[in-house]
């Protein structure tokens, strides 16, 4: 097999194709790999190379300096300022068990995927009942995001 430029994508396909190859296992999904690519040859030859039909050159390698064939280490430290969840009623410096109707204390809460401030009316042990447009909601701390400033 010479897998020139012009006769890569035949040449690739009478070495993988499950008619010609019965007993190998994955000769169908191999040609379908090559069938996906069969236009693109520096692709097809990246192919041939990675199954071993040819030796790669230092012309195949050449956009490859940079890349390193073990695993990325994992980031030690993110790089963005995480934000911080409160986890208790105190978090938010509020009491619990406490009516906080007539003060403008209010709380950015995440519901549904979307985020909205609503006014505190009171605190329980482990939620904080707010004004949700015009009607009290419970809302676990596990979807309270933050005290707003007044």
């Amino acid at each position: 097999m010479t897998f020139t430029p012009k006769t890569i994508y035949r040449d690739l396909m009478k070495q993988v194709h499950p008619d010609l190859h019965p007993t190998m296992t994955n000769a169908t999904a191999r040609t379908q790999q090559v069938n996906a690519v069969k236009n693109n040859v520096q692709a097809l030859r990246m192919l041939a190379i990675s199954w071993g039909f040819i030796q790669p050159t230092a012309n195949d390698m050449a956009g490859q300096r940079g890349y390193t064939f073990t695993r990325p280490q994992a980031q030690t430290q993110p790089n963005y300022q995480r934000t911080y969840m409160p986890r208790t009623v105190q978090d938010l410096l509020l009491f619990a068990n406490r009516s906080y109707v007539g003060q403008n204390v209010f709380v950015r809460i995440k519901i549904h995927g979307r985020q909205s401030t609503h006014r505190v009316i009171r605190t329980t042990a482990k939620c904080v009942v707010v004004d949700f447009y015009g009607l009290p909601k419970t809302v676990r701390m596990a979807n309270v995001i933050r005290r707003e400033q007044a």
